[in-house]
C-alpha cells in the first residue's frame, strides 16, 4: 500500500512539474526556443512555467500563422507579432497587456475589450471590418489603418494622443472628446465632415483624399503640418495657423489662399485649385512650392531663395524670374505662355521641365548637373547639351531643331526628338544599347543617323525613325550655322583618323572667337584652346587609347568630330 501511494504521489508531482502549453505552430515554437523559453526541436508544446512570467515578447516577422498558446503568457505587458501570417489572434486572457503590435497580418477579427490596460494598439494592414476600442480608455496611441473599417468610435478614448486610421471606409469620426490629440491621420476614407475644433493640441492633421466640403482649423493654432488635399473645399482659412511648416491643400476648389503670416512655412502645395493670385513673398523659408494647374498670371519667387523644388505647370505665366533661386534642383514651369526663361543662375538644377511654352532660346550652358530635360513643344532652333554629361532623359520633340549631338552624353538612355527639322543627329554616346526610349520620326530632312552600332540600331530602332533613314557610324561632316561660321567650315578635316598621336585640324576661313575643345568619353575637357589659323595640331600622345571628341565652337554654332586614338 505504501508503494502504491508513493507511486501516485510521484506521478501527481510529475504532472504538476511538466504542465505544458500547446504551441501548434512550429515557427512560433521555434521562436520561443530561440528566445530560450523552450529547448530541443519543436514538438508542439512548451512548459507553461517557462512562459507564464514573461512580460515582453517579440515574435514579429517570423512567418507565424497561429499564435495559439499566447493565452498562457498571462504576465505579458508587451507583445509584438507584426508581419506574420496570422488570420486570428486571441488576447482575451492577456489582460496585463499595455502594448500590442499585430499589424501586417491577415486578421479579420480582433477582440481587445478585455485589454483595458492597453496604451498602444497597432493593428494596421489587416482585414478588419470592425474594431471596438470603447473599453480601452487608457489608449494614447492607436494605429488601425489599411483595414476595411466603416465605423470607429473613439469618444471614450480621451487620453488618445495619436490616431492613424487612414485607408479605411470611414464616413464619420467624432473627435469632440479627444482634446489631447496631437496627431490625426485619417486620409483616404469617405469622410464628408471633420470637426477638430476641440482638438486644440493638434500639431499634425492629414485628412486628404476624403469628401470634405469644409474644414475649420482656426482653433488648432498649434498645427505645424496640415494635409487636406483632394477634397471638395471651396475655402480654407489658415490665418490663425501661423506655426505651419507644411501645408498641402492641392486638388480642391480654392479661389484664394492667404499664407502671408506663415513665415515658418517650408513646404506648400496648392496645385489644382482655382487660384488667380498667390503671395509667397513672406514665406522666405520655403524649400518646396507646388502651384501647378491654377490660373496664376504671375508668380513672384524672388524672395524664396531657399527653394529647391518649384512647379508652376499649367498656369498663365508670361514671365518667371528664378535668378534668385540658386538652390533650385528641380524646376517645372511647363504649359505656360513663357517666351523666355533665364536659368543661368540655377547651377544646381538636375531637372528642368519647360515644355509647351513659346521659348525660342534655351540657354542651359550653366546647368551642367542636369539629368532630366523636358523642353518639347516650343520654338527652339538649337539645343546644346554637350556639357551635360549626366543627362539621362531628354524630351525635345515638337520644336524646330536642325542638329543634335549627343556624343558626349554618355549617360543618355531616353531620347525623344521627333517632329523637328533635323538634318544631323549624332547619338554615338557609347551607350545606345542601354536606351529605353528613342524616337526621331517626322524629321523630313534627316537621312542618316550616327549610332554606336549599325546592326543593333537597325534591329531596335528601325520603327522609331522615318522610312528611308539609315544608320551609320559615320554619316560624314555635320555642320549647322555655316553662314555664321563661314561656308568653308563645311570642308573641315581632321586627320589622320585614327591616329597614334597628333591630329591635324584644317578649317579654312577661321573667324575670330573660335575655340577648339577635346573631350574624353567621360565628357571631361582635356584640351581647350583658341583656333587662330586654318590648321591646328592637337597632340594626344599623353592620352590613352580610345575615343575622343573634337568640338569647334563659334558663338552658338558648333561642329563635332569623333577621333579614335590607337
Amino acid at each position: 500500500m505504501k508503494k502504491t501511494l508513493s507511486l501516485l504521489l510521484i506521478t501527481a508531482l510529475s504532472n504538476v512539474c511538466i504542465s505544458q502549453t500547446a504551441i501548434p505552430d512550429s515557427n512560433f515554437e521555434q521562436a520561443l526556443i530561440n528566445l530560450g523559453y523552450d529547448t530541443g526541436i519543436p514538438d508542439g508544446s512548451v512548459p507553461t512555467s517557462n512562459i507564464n512570467t514573461i512580460t515582453s515578447l517579440d515574435v514579429s516577422n517570423l512567418m507565424i500563422s497561429d499564435l495559439t498558446g499566447i493565452q498562457d503568457f498571462t504576465a505579458l505587458t508587451y507583445l509584438d507579432c507584426f508581419a506574420n501570417q496570422l488570420t486570428s489572434l486571441d488576447v482575451t486572457q492577456n489582460t496585463a497587456l499595455t502594448s500590442l503590435g499585430c499589424y501586417q497580418n491577415q486578421l479579420t477579427l480582433l477582440d481587445v475589450t478585455q485589454n483595458t490596460a492597453l496604451t498602444y494598439l497597432g493593428c494596421s494592414n489587416n482585414q478588419l471590418t470592425s474594431l471596438d476600442v470603447t473599453q480601452n480608455t487608457a489608449l494614447t496611441s492607436l494605429g488601425c489603418s489599411n483595414n476595411q473599417l466603416t465605423l470607429l468610435d473613439v469618444t471614450q478614448n480621451t487620453a488618445l494622443i495619436s490616431l492613424g486610421c487612414y485607408q479605411n471606409q470611414l464616413t464619420l469620426l467624432d473627435f469632440t472628446q479627444n482634446t489631447a490629440l496631437t496627431s490625426l491621420i485619417c486620409y483616404n476614407n469617405q469622410l464628408t465632415n471633420l470637426n477638430v475644433t476641440q482638438s486644440t493640441a493638434l500639431t499634425n492633421l492629414q485628412c486628404f483624399t476624403n469628401q470634405l466640403t469644409s474644414l475649420v482649423v482656426t482653433q488648432n493654432t498649434a498645427l505645424t503640418n496640415l494635409g487636406c488635399g483632394a477634397n471638395q473645399l471651396t475655402s480654407l482659412d489658415v490665418t490663425q495657423n501661423t506655426a505651419l511648416t507644411y501645408l498641402q491643400c492641392y486638388d480642391n476648389q480654392l479661389t484664394s489662399l492667404d499664407v502671408s503670416q506663415h513665415t515658418a512655412l517650408t513646404n506648400l502645395g496648392c496645385s489644382a485649385n482655382q487660384l488667380t493670385s498667390l503671395d509667397v513673398t513672406q514665406n522666405t523659408a520655403l524649400t518646396w512650392l507646388e502651384v501647378r494647374y491654377n490660373q496664376l498670371p504671375s508668380l513672384d519667387v524672388t524672395q524664396n531663395t531657399a527653394l529647391t523644388f518649384l512647379t508652376c505647370v499649367g498656369n498663365q505665366l508670361t514671365s518667371l524670374d528664378v535668378t534668385q533661386n540658386t538652390a533650385l534642383t528641380e524646376l517645372r514651369c511647363a504649359q505656360n505662355p513663357l517666351t523666355s526663361i533665364n536659368v543661368t543662375q540655377n547651377t544646381a538644377l538636375t531637372s528642368l521641365a519647360c515644355y509647351q511654352n513659346q521659348l525660342t532660346l534655351l540657354d542651359i550652358s550653366q546647368n551642367t548637373a542636369l539629368t532630366n530635360l523636358e523642353c518639347s513643344s516650343n520654338q527652339l532652333t538649337s539645343l546644346d547639351v554637350s556639357q551635360h554629361t549626366a543627362l539621362t532623359y531628354l524630351q525635345c520633340y515638337n520644336n524646330q531643331l536642325t542638329r543634335l549631338d549627343f556624343t558626349l552624353n554618355t549617360a543618355l538612355t531616353d531620347l525623344e526628338c521627333h517632329n523637328n527639322a533635323l538634318s544631323c543627329l549624332d547619338i554615338r554616346n557609347n551607350n545606345n544599347s542601354n536606351f529605353t526610349i528613342f524616337s526621331s520620326i517626322n524629321n523630313p530632312n534627316l537621312s542618316c543617323i550616327e549610332v554606336d552600332d549599325v546592326t543593333w540600331a537597325t534591329t531596335n530602332w528601325i520603327s522609331s525613325v522615318d522610312a528611308g533613314v539609315s544608320f551609320s557610324t559615320n554619316c560624314g561632316p555635320c555642320t549647322v550655322g555655316i553662314n555664321d561660321l563661314e561656308q568653308n567650315f563645311s570642308t573641315l578635316k581632321c586627320y589622320p583618323n585614327p591616329t597614334t598621336g597628333n591630329i591635324s585640324i584644317d578649317v579654312p576661313g577661321v573667324k575670330k572667337n573660335t575655340s577648339i575643345a577635346v573631350y574624353d568619353m567621360l565628357g571631361k575637357v582635356i584640351i581647350n584652346q583658341q583656333l587662330n589659323s586654318k590648321q591646328t595640331i592637337i597632340n594626344l600622345e599623353a592620352y590613352g587609347k580610345g575615343i575622343y571628341f573634337v568640338k569647334i565652337t563659334n558663338g552658338d554654332n558648333t561642329i563635332t568630330q569623333r577621333i579614335v586614338k590607337q
